[in-house]
């Protein structure tokens, strides 16, 4: 097949390997991309089952001939591998350019898996160690510990919970939604930020999900910083058993309310707390948490950012992890989504990571926030903490200083944070 010469898609593809992944060998291609990287390309057909890293370092894939393309070697390209590029017509994945890696709700993404998805009800796999056939999964999906969602492949995790996503309105704006399959969650109908996706998909941030799942024992003592509406307190209550602990943090007092009847309904108020207050590095401040216009309640912030225009905004008192924990015997994880306020929680818990040197520390991180992002790195790397970053594939990988705070505008990462010790212990097998 000749190369479509007029055509912006196929274009806009040839430009984008040419100028960022020149030094990619082999490239999994269409035939009509031979002429052009000649040498280079690797028709689909030839790449041989469960040998992806061995035989290509890139993938081109036209989201209109996924059914050519054998469903287990795309299911693996998607979770093995990094998108890159996207338009209406090609997805690209990558084990290079990672600095590219894109947006997880960029839309022409969003309908590359929507594709693979339909693609997995079709299709069928006697490999039950890497990918359980959707159906075996569906028929046992009642014994299913939710510790083994963490075994699934992400597009798996996906379409199970879309499967069983249930809501019914309640009244008052409340909605009552399932996710992942089991938990019941009271959800503001207002919040234009996580409602809709955990509505009608049934989970949040599969790659973190899954990643947390695998971190998480029985007996934790567990921090939800920015807990919103208790998606992730739910996960880590279900985890850490009658033996551990939660304590849900949440300033916003509608969904402190909401978070709290999430809890108590799925039979988590034995191992729960929540407070309704904002952590910083104060304790009993009184400051405003601005909901941003738009009704993005997940993207609320008690720090003050010059171009946000708010919707509403609420009085609350802030409190430090340090106070918060000073009576736990221990500390072992903490998730950290707080919308820019990140750098005055982290001076207000330097108590808390001194005394507990096992720590593992979840964080949402962007250098395009209110604080200095090098200074603020440099000293968590101070206090002993590798950094590495959660990507889209559910691996936890290495991520320098300068790299961290090169994304530029609207680029943030999923930091984990831990000391060497925990690496060398083998919680951390998805470690790359």
């Amino acid at each position: 097949m000749n190369f479509p010469l007029n055509d912006k898609y196929w274009l806009d593809v040839e430009e984008f390997i040419k100028t960022n992944l020149q030094n990619a060998r082999i490239i999994a291609a269409p035939n009509e991309f031979i002429d052009k990287f000649e040498g280079r390309i690797l028709l689909y057909s030839a790449i041989k089952k469960n040998h992806l890293k061995g035989s290509c370092e890139s993938f081109i894939i036209h989201k209109g001939r996924m059914k050519d393309i054998d469903y287990i070697l795309l299911n693996e390209i998607a979770n093995q591998f990094t998108p890159v590029f996207c338009n209406e017509v090609f997805v690209v994945f990558s084990s290079q350019a990672s600095d590219l890696r894109l947006d997880k709700d960029s839309i022409h993404i969003k309908t590359f898996f929507e594709s693979l998805e339909m693609l997995a009800q079709e299709t069928q796999t006697d490999d039950s160690n890497t990918c359980k056939t959707n159906l075996q999964v569906l028929d046992n999906i009642s014994s299913l510990n939710i510790k083994e969602f963490a075994n699934l492949t992400r597009s798996n995790l996906e379409l199970i919970s879309r499967r069983y996503s249930q809501t019914v309105y309640l009244g008052d704006s409340i909605v009552l939604c399932r996710v992942l399959t089991k938990y019941m969650c009271y959800v503001e109908a207002k919040d234009a930020s996580l409602t809709p996706h955990l509505c009608l998909n049934g989970y949040w941030e599969s790659w973190l999900t899954q990643t947390m799942l695998s971190l998480l024992k029985s007996g934790f003592y567990c921090i939800d910083v920015g807990a919103n509406c208790g998606y992730y307190s739910l996960i880590m209550a279900d985890a850490v058993g009658e033996s551990g602990h939660v304590l849900s943090v949440e300033p916003n007092p509608r969904l402190s309310y909401l978070l709290t009847k999430s809890l108590n309904i799925n039979g988590f108020s034995d191992r729960t707390k929540v407070s309704e207050k904002a952590v910083s590095d104060t304790i009993g401040e009184k400051v405003r948490l601005v909901i941003p216009e738009g009704s993005f309640w997940g993207s609320a912030s008690i720090v003050e950012i010059s171009d946000v225009t708010e919707t509403q905004s609420f009085e609350v008192e802030t409190i430090t992890i340090d106070e918060l924990t000073k009576d736990y015997p221990r500390v072992d994880f903490i998730k950290i989504d707080a919308e820019g306020a990140e750098e005055i929680i982290w001076k207000g818990m330097q108590q808390t990571i001194e005394k507990n040197k096992d720590i593992i520390i979840i964080m949402e991180f962007a250098s395009y926030r209110v604080y200095d992002p090098r200074k603020f790195l440099e000293d968590i790397k101070a206090k002993g903490f590798l950094i590495q970053y959660i990507d889209n594939d559910s691996q936890i990988k290495s991520l320098s200083i300068e790299e961290c705070i090169s994304g530029g505008v609207e680029k943030y990462w999923d930091l984990i944070l831990f000391r060497e010790n925990k690496k060398n212990e083998g919680i951390f097998g998805i470690f790359n």
